[in-house]
């Protein structure tokens, strides 16, 4: 296959040569992006544990005098 055919078979199926360029895309962030998964739940751990105690304390603060 040469360079030749390689663009007619681009022109011929250009929503397929689109769909198969953005897989290729999405496959490559999903590697790059998938070692911060572990960063990110630790944080989201922290973020909810943090609001949970908030939300108790306003809960549990409606009967105090200020």
């Amino acid at each position: 296959m040469n360079t030749a055919d390689l663009i007619a078979l681009i022109k011929k199926h250009p929503v397929g040569v689109g769909c198969g360029l953005v897989s290729v895309v999405c496959a490559v962030l999903l590697y790059l992006r998938s070692d911060n998964i572990t960063a990110s739940q630790v944080e989201l751990k922290a973020s909810s544990t943090q609001a949970a105690q908030m939300v108790a304390n306003v809960r549990n603060a409606t009967g105090l005098a200020e």
